[in-house]
C-alpha cells in the first residue's frame, strides 16, 4: 500500500505533467524518502527536471533558499504535506514554513 504522501505527490505530477526529466527523483527518490519519514511533514517542488522534498525536521536552514536560487521555477510549483493533505503553497509560504519548523527544533535543542 502506498504511503499517502506520496500518492498525493504523485498525482500532482501526473495531472500536471511537468517534470520531462529525472522522473526518478519522484518514483524512486521521493517515495523512498516518504516510506523512510511515513511521520514527517515535508515541503515539496515540482519543476521540469525532476522533484526537491525537504522534510521539516532537516536542519540545515539555508537549503530552501539554495533550491529557489538554483531552480527559480520551482517558486511557482510548491507544496506542503501537513500530515494530512497536500497544499499548494506560495514561495513566502515555504519559507515561513521552514521558519517556523527551524524555531520548532532550536525549542527542542
Amino acid at each position: 500500500m502506498l504511503h499517502p504522501a506520496y500518492e498525493a505527490i504523485k498525482s500532482v505530477s501526473d495531472k500536471s505533467q511537468i517534470i520531462k526529466a529525472f522522473h526518478e527523483d519522484l518514483t524512486k527518490h521521493d517515495k523512498k524518502s516518504i516510506e523512510e519519514n511515513p511521520d514527517s511533514r515535508f515541503l515539496w517542488f515540482i519543476y521540469r527536471n525532476g522533484t526537491h522534498i525537504y522534510f521539516l525536521d532537516n536542519r540545515e536552514k539555508n537549503w530552501l533558499e539554495a533550491i529557489f536560487k538554483s531552480f527559480p521555477s520551482t517558486k511557482n510549483y510548491a507544496f506542503f504535506w501537513d500530515g494530512l493533505a497536500l497544499h499548494h503553497i506560495t514561495y513566502d509560504q515555504a519559507i515561513k514554513i521552514q521558519c517556523q519548523a527551524n524555531r520548532g527544533a532550536q525549542n527542542v535543542n
